[in-house]
């Protein structure tokens, strides 16, 4: 994928494969991995490590959902959507950008 930015993405997904989600970001001199989602760490061009300290709600909670839910409960009572909330016009954006990839 290149986004809008200049950025070049890549997404791999084995649906029927067992667990242990990973996600890892590549950037000038830097990788940032994930694996799993709760977990994750950045590497510098020198190869070492660095942890990346994890928000406390997302080793209660799956990693996400807890500030989604907050955000979903602002709305009702703000009636103001706000990040990380997403509308159904962000959810059919997303879709369609899944449905474009799915057969390449």
């Amino acid at each position: 994928m290149e986004f809008c930015s200049g950025a070049l993405g890549t997404y791999t997904s084995h649906w029927y494969s067992p667990g242990g989600w990973a996600v890892k970001l590549y950037g000038e001199g830097v990788i940032i991995k994930f694996k799993p989602l709760e977990k994750g760490l950045w590497i510098d061009n020198n190869f070492e490590e660095h942890d990346i300290d994890v928000d406390e709600v997302d080793i209660k909670y799956k990693p996400g959902f807890f500030k989604q839910m907050e955000a979903f409960i602002k709305m009702i009572k703000m009636k103001k959507l706000e990040w990380p909330g997403m509308d159904l016009g962000d959810a059919h954006k997303t879709m369609e950008l899944a449905q474009k990839y799915i057969y390449v």
